[in-house]
C-alpha cells in the first residue's frame, strides 16, 4: 500500500515555504519607502516621544523579550495539564530565537536611519557583514536583520499554539502586533520582522516535534 502522507506533507511544507518567500520578497520591495514614510509622517516620532502611545508601544514590545517568555513558561508550567513539560517547551521556544544574534552579525544590516549622516534615506541593502569582528557577535551595534523581538514573539506563539491549538489565532495575532510595533517605531524594516517570523516558526516547529516525540517515549507510546 502506498503511503501518501509523506508526499502530501512535503508538498504542504513546500507551499508554506513558497508563501514565506513571497512575503519576504514583497517586504524587501517596500522596506525603504515604508521606513521613509514612517519617519516623515510622524509615526516614528509619535511612538518614541513620551506619552500614551509610547507607553503602549513599550508594553507591546515586552511580548518580544525572553524574560517575558520565561515568566510565561513558569506560569504555564503551573497551570497546564502537562505541567513542567509545557513550561519547558515555552522556554525552549524563546531560546530558538537566539539564532538571530548570529544572523544579524553575519548579514550586517543597519537599522533604518542609523546609517552615517551623509546617507539621509533608509538604505536596507547597504550591508556590513561580520561587523566588528568576533567582538561584534557579542555586541549588537544597531543591527536589524532579523528582528529579535519579532523572533521571540513568534517562537513563543508557535509553542503556545502547540499547547492550546484552538487559540493559535490569538497567539499569532499578538506576535504580529509586536512585529508591527518594531516597524512602526522604525527600529526595523518590514523584511526584518517577516524573516524573523519565518525563522522562529520553523525553528520552534522542530522543537515542538522533538518535544512531542520525547513525551511519547517517556509515556511508552509508539
Amino acid at each position: 500500500m502506498i503511503d501518501r502522507a509523506e508526499p502530501a506533507a512535503r508538498g504542504r511544507t513546500a507551499f508554506i515555504a513558497a508563501v514565506w518567500a513571497c512575503a519576504l520578497a514583497a517586504a524587501l520591495l517596500v522596506d525603504a519607502p515604508l521606513a521613509a514614510w514612517i519617519r516623515h509622517s510622524g509615526v516614528e516620532q509619535a511612538i518614541r516621544q513620551p506619552g500614551p502611545l509610547h507607553a503602549a508601544a513599550a508594553k507591546i514590545k515586552l511580548g518580544g523579550t525572553y524574560l517575558t517568555v520565561l515568566a510565561a513558561a513558569a506560569v504555564i508550567g503551573a497551570i497546564h495539564r502537562l505541567r513542567w513539560r509545557a513550561g519547558v517547551l515555552v522556554a525552549l521556544s524563546g531560546a530558538a530565537a537566539l539564532v538571530n544574534s548570529l544572523l544579524k552579525w553575519v548579514v550586517g544590516r543597519t537599522r533604518p536611519f542609523r546609517l552615517p549622516e551623509d546617507i539621509a534615506q533608509p538604505a536596507p541593502f547597504i550591508l556590513a557583514p561580520f561587523r566588528g569582528g568576533l567582538a561584534g557577535l557579542l555586541r549588537d551595534t544597531n543591527l536589524s536583520f532579523p528582528s529579535g523581538h519579532a523572533a521571540v514573539a513568534f517562537a513563543a506563539a508557535t509553542a503556545l499554539a502547540a499547547l492550546w491549538p484552538r487559540a493559535r489565532a490569538v497567539f499569532y495575532a499578538l506576535a504580529a502586533l509586536v512585529a508591527v510595533e518594531r516597524v512602526a517605531e522604525n527600529a526595523h524594516y518590514a523584511s526584518d520582522v517577516v524573516a524573523a517570523a519565518a525563522l522562529a516558526v520553523a525553528a520552534t516547529r522542530i522543537i515542538v516535534r522533538v518535544w512531542r516525540q520525547s513525551a511519547c517515549t517517556q509515556h511508552g507510546q509508539p
